[in-house]
């Protein structure tokens, strides 16, 4: 007799026409699945999954909770288009123009351009794009560029009084500098 071996959840099951809807994976073991009908963990095998769903106990929990539960279950995703428009809209206020300005452009943006119907930003948003997803690419950018070439700063009078500093400079040498621009 050939050895067992222990079958791991795979997330093409979820697509699956007899799974869809109610199959997820079990947090806490890996190898087993989780039925959201029936609240039970499942063996990891694709038999036993099929098994349950033909299973009389499975087929009155899917009747009872079926219909509401696909309800619940539904997210809507955002179009590639509005986050690369939102994204292009932070660069644009990061280059030109003060946070404030966001909110009257995104209106702008909706009111006069078709496919910006979608996008849904303001100050907030636009501040966390521009921290969490913008500052670390460039400043990767920045990394690659700079190498260990040699090169300065020039750092413009800024009246900002928020709590974020912009750059802080520990040691005023050379070495420091890059080291502050480098491991940031």
């Amino acid at each position: 007799m050939p050895p067992q071996y222990q079958q791991k959840f795979r997330r093409e099951w979820l697509d699956h026409v007899k799974l869809k809807g109610w199959l997820t994976q079990y947090e806490n073991d890996p190898s087993k699945s989780y039925c959201k009908y029936c609240k039970c963990v499942l063996a990891g095998k694709l038999s036993d999954l099929i098994n349950h769903s033909e299973s009389q106990k499975h087929k009155s929990s899917a009747s009872i909770r079926g219909s509401c539960w696909r309800k619940l279950d539904f997210k809507p995703e955002k179009a590639d288009s509005s986050k690369k428009q939102e994204i292009a809209l932070a660069l644009f206020t990061c280059q030109h123009s003060s946070n404030n300005s966001v909110d009257h452009l995104t209106e702008l943006c909706k009111s006069n351009f078709e496919d910006g119907k979608q996008i849904r930003m303001y100050r907030t948003k636009c501040t966390n794009i521009i921290k969490n997803v913008l500052s670390p690419h460039f400043m990767k950018e920045l990394r690659i560029d700079i190498g260990n070439s040699k090169y300065s700063i020039l750092i413009d009078e800024s009246t900002d009084v928020g709590v974020v500093k912009l750059l802080e400079i520990e040691n005023a040498d050379s070495e420091g500098i890059a080291k502050v621009i480098i491991e940031e």
